[in-house]
Parts: structure tokens; C-alpha cells; sequence
């Protein structure tokens, strides 16, 4: 343990079991986290393993990218400076996410391999935390906050953990499975990491979890990985449905939101709720389709125009929609911006081999269906976790891209 290279791998796989862990009970802390394991580890890879790091032009491209949307919006927005000050808190957080992106194309993955158990062990660990606190009236959350046994806590406090661990439990699937262990290790720490993730997601009430979940299953283990024609058809369904979201999303309402209200699991999930709020929203879109509002727009209208039939407040903070957020926010600028973003890294996706596509494109498809259906964009802990799973990402590939040509 006293080689600075063990001690760099060793401490890097810990810094990526803790994200998850602090899901359970701070989630804030996902804003800055992964940027701060990133700097870290960067610092020590430069300086005490005298290594290099190539620094990936196309993620600080992106980056800098969408920080100039978010800035432009402030030209036609009636909350410039807020815009302006967003702007200049999270996309520093962004740029330093580099770090921890660019890292694993670095590494030697064999040094790594005999540590890459942390990493699942840690989505397991959080996962049956979260199980506990789901089942036991939250004991562990009322103890670290100083509450009775009677204050009432809903078990969405809940729901970012479960979907954090619902969107790190493939890529420690895929960990178990590069770990330098034996077949009876291996299978042990799937069967616990298994075990925890399905008494999560039986207990959590998070329907866009349970959905993501789902949809995980069926890109991992059935989607036609090998056919090329699939990618450049998931691409045009993509893009056509962003582009079509406004008028889509008025459309869903008109002819989906009642049944969705009779519907036990649907409604439990508010699904027509928000099916109401993606309408209203939608149309106000609209009214500036070209460019939009400007970033976060819909925290500043007091009252949508909407007779309220299942959502009853006037206003929204979010869409609880990224398209619908896009569009209101950026109009056809900002469907365009997603839509290049689309064809962009679902064409880098399409050139890896196989078994990288499987894992890639399963994390994109969940992540994106979570964002389809839950939180506000620019959440600064969302964007954290989106700098987090495209590190994990990144390890992965570089793990089976070693694997295969060992």
C-alpha cells in the first residue's frame, strides 16, 4: 500500500462508493461532490504519481456550450441577473467535472481492478440504508435531524436516493463483473447488491425510479446492441419526439390524463398531475416559441393560464419535464441544442464495442427517462449526478475495452 499508484486507485474508488451514500441522507451534496472527488484525484494522479491527464475537449466543449445558453436566455429574460448568477455558480462545477470524466482513460486498469469492488458494495450499502429508513419510519433521517418519532416525514425525501441508486446499480453490475476476484466472490456481491436494489425499490413509492428501473432491464439485457440501423432510429425517435414536445404534451393531456387519474400506480405517481402541468407549461412555451423565456421561466409566472383540473396550484417551480423545461426556456434554440446533444453522443455510443454500448446507452436511457417525468434540469444536485454517471461511464468503457483486449 505504500505505492502512491495503489494508494491513488484505492482512494478513487472509495471517493465514487461515497456519492451514492450521500444520497441516502444529504443529497445536496451531489452538486459539488463528484466535481470535488474529480479535483482531488486529479491532483494527486499529477502530483504525487508525477502521471498526465488528456482532458476531454469534447465534454469542456459541451460544457461550455450550454453555460452559453444559460447566459444568452438572460438577453431576452425579465430575471437576467438571476440567470447570470446561476450561471456563474454551476458552471464552474461543470468544468471541474472534467476531472473526474477525463480520469479513467488514464488509468492502468489492471491496478484498478482489484479495488473496483468498493463501488458496488457502496450502491448496495445505501440501498439497503434507504430500505431501512423506507420501512422503518425513517429512524437513521429523524435521528440526524433532531426529530420525534411523530413528526411527519413523507418517504419522498427518499426519492433521490432511490434514483440515485437506480442509476448506479448497471454500472456496478458491470464492476462486479471486471473485478479481479473469483466467480463465487462475484456472485456473492451481486446477490447482496441484487437483494438491496429490489427491497429499495419494493418499498420506495418513487414511480420514475420503478420506471427507470425498467427500462435499465430492458436496454441491458434486450436491446438489439448489434443491429447498426437501431442507433440511427433511437436517434430520429428521439429527437422527433423533442421536437414535437409542445404540441405532444397537449396532445397527452387531452386524451391520457383521465385515464391516468384512474389508474392506481398512475395516480400514485401523479401522472396526471403532471401530464397537466407538461399542457400548461407547453402552451405558455409557445407564446415565444422561437427562443423561449429564458432559463428557469417558470419559477417566475405567478399563474398560468389552466382551468386545474388535477395539478391545484397556479404556479410550478419545474415542468417535472426536460423537453417541456427545454422548450419553455430555450424554445426551438434549446430543442436544437438537445438534439445535437442527442445525435452527438448517441453516434459516439454506436462506435464502442458491444458490451460498452450495452452499459452506455443503458445508463443514458434511464437517466433521460428519469428526467422525462421527475426533476428540474438545472438542479444543482441533478447536475451532479450528471457528472458522476458519465464518469462512471467513462471507467467502465476503459474497464471492457481492456477486458476485451486482454
Amino acid at each position: 500500500m505504500t505505492s502512491p499508484h495503489t494508494r491513488f486507485y484505492l482512494f478513487y474508488m472509495i471517493g465514487l462508493s461515497l456519492t451514492p451514500l450521500l444520497a441516502v441522507y444529504t443529497p445536496r451534496a451531489l452538486a459539488f461532490f463528484p466535481a470535488l472527488i474529480g479535483l482531488l484525484a486529479g491532483l494527486y494522479w499529477l502530483f504525487a504519481c508525477k502521471e498526465k491527464i488528456a482532458f476531454s475537449r469534447p465534454y469542456l466543449y459541451w460544457m461550455l456550450a450550454l453555460g452559453l445558453l444559460w447566459s444568452a436566455s438572460s438577453l431576452w429574460s425579465d430575471h437576467s441577473a438571476d440567470i447570470l448568477e446561476k450561471t456563474v455558480k454551476m458552471l464552474p462545477i461543470l468544468l471541474l467535472g472534467v476531472f473526474l470524466f477525463s480520469l479513467p482513460k488514464a488509468f492502468k486498469i489492471e491496478k484498478i481492478r482489484p479495488f473496483l469492488w468498493i463501488f458496488p458494495a457502496g450502491v448496495a450499502v445505501a440501498a439497503l440504508l434507504t430500505s431501512i429508513e423506507l420501512a422503518g419510519n425513517m429512524p437513521i433521517y429523524r435521528l440526524i435531524r433532531g426529530l420525534d418519532q411523530y413528526a411527519d416525514i413523507g418517504t419522498a425525501v427518499m426519492n433521490r436516493s432511490v434514483v440515485t441508486q437506480i442509476l448506479c446499480f448497471f454500472p456496478a453490475i458491470v464492476m462486479i463483473q471486471s473485478w479481479d476476484a473469483c466467480k463465487r466472490k462475484q456472485i456473492a456481491l451481486t446477490a447482496c447488491l441484487g437483494t438491496s436494489i429490489f427491497s429499495m425499490l419494493s418499498f420506495t413509492e418513487s414511480q420514475s425510479a420503478q420506471l427507470a428501473f425498467f427500462v435499465g432491464l430492458i436496454f441491458f439485457f434486450a436491446f438489439p446492441y448489434r443491429a447498426k440501423i437501431i442507433y440511427p432510429l433511437l436517434t430520429l425517435s428521439m429527437v422527433l419526439l423533442l421536437l414535437s414536445t409542445p404540441w405532444l404534451t397537449q396532445f397527452m393531456f387531452k386524451t391520457l390524463a383521465a385515464d391516468a387519474s384512474q389508474n392506481a400506480w398512475l395516480s400514485q405517481g401523479y401522472a396526471a398531475n403532471r401530464m397537466e402541468i407538461w399542457d400548461f407549461v407547453s402552451r405558455y412555451a409557445l407564446e415565444n416559441p422561437l427562443y423561449g423565456h429564458g432559463m428557469e421561466a417558470t419559477r417566475y409566472v405567478e399563474s398560468f393560464k389552466d382551468s386545474f383540473v388535477y395539478h391545484d396550484k397556479a404556479s410550478v417551480l419545474h415542468p417535472h419535464n426536460f423537453a417541456v423545461q427545454l422548450w419553455v426556456e430555450f424554445g426551438l434554440v434549446g430543442a436544437l441544442f438537445a438534439a445535437a446533444f442527442i445525435t452527438f453522443l448517441i453516434k459516439k455510443i454506436s462506435v464502442l464495442s458491444t458490451e460498452q454500448r450495452r452499459v452506455c446507452l443503458t445508463v443514458f436511457m434511464t437517466t433521460i427517462t428519469t428526467a422525462a417525468i421527475s426533476y428540474g434540469l438545472w438542479q444543482s444536485w441533478w447536475l451532479g449526478e450528471f457528472v458522476y454517471l458519465s464518469a462512471l461511464c467513462m471507467l467502465v468503457v476503459h474497464l471492457q475495452k481492456n477486458k476485451k483486449e486482454a
